[in-house]
């Protein structure tokens, strides 16, 4: 099942989405569950945190659909955006917040279909690399590009994530052995940073993308530099 949010202001183009959506999941076989909203400021209140792909259309009232995209990566949340709209002059502005491609109005089905299916594909790539953890003695999965830190705390491990944070049952040295080809580097005895996060340091620190800090060991700054 893949988490489709709709967000354009004008009920019929929604209506002429969801009913293009549903022959594509009829020929596909995917499953789609869709949610509409018809604002982005009812889009930045409602959008669920499991949503998948986001298809946004960019003029809408006061706050735009480049102003909304803005406002969800700065909330760290990956979903794919994919904007729907007759204003091609800003997809340079796309690029910005990551989009992941440009439907013109109106819509053609082939090309939604096209954009929709390999987002999918993108996507089921992404939950084929998940990690496992035991967290509170339950396995749970995570997407690694979700992840931030992780911080030994006495005997615990707190993982912050853009969903939150969690305690896995693993050790930092665990994470160094058994993810050698995943960004994690070892920044300090007590934290191990996903370097795809990593939006500023200086001598000691490391500011992440959701503006927290970390500490930096001189001993390990020339690797990580």
């Amino acid at each position: 099942m893949w988490n489709i949010v709709i967000c354009d202001d004008e009920p019929r183009a929604c209506k002429d989405l969801q009913r293009q959506i549903a022959d594509i999941e009829e020929r596909s076989g995917e499953e789609f569950d869709v949610t509409v909203f018809h604002s982005a400021e009812e889009l930045l209140r409602g959008l669920p945190a499991t949503a998948d792909v986001l298809l946004l259309d960019i003029k809408m009232g006061d706050v735009s659909g480049i102003d909304a995209a803005r406002a969800i990566r700065a909330q760290n949340n990956p979903v794919t955006i994919i904007f729907i709209t007759s204003m091609t002059q800003f997809a340079m502005e796309g690029y910005e917040v990551h989009a992941f491609g440009f439907i013109k109005k109106p819509v053609d089905q082939a090309q939604l279909e096209h954009f929709l299916l390999d987002a999918v594909r993108h996507l089921k790539k992404r939950r084929a690399n998940r990690l496992c953890f035991r967290c509170d003695g339950q396995p749970t999965y995570f997407d690694p590009e979700d992840i931030l830190c992780f911080e030994a705390f006495r005997h615990d491990i707190d993982m912050r994530t853009t969903a939150g944070v969690f305690h896995p049952a693993v050790s930092l040295s665990d994470l160094e052995r058994d993810y050698p080809d995943l960004p994690f580097f070892r920044c300090h005895k007590s934290y191990v940073v996903n370097l795809r996060h990593v939006r500023s340091f200086t001598a000691d620190r490391i500011t992440l993308s959701d503006g927290s800090e970390i500490f930096l060991s001189k001993h390990r700054r020339k690797d990580f530099l």
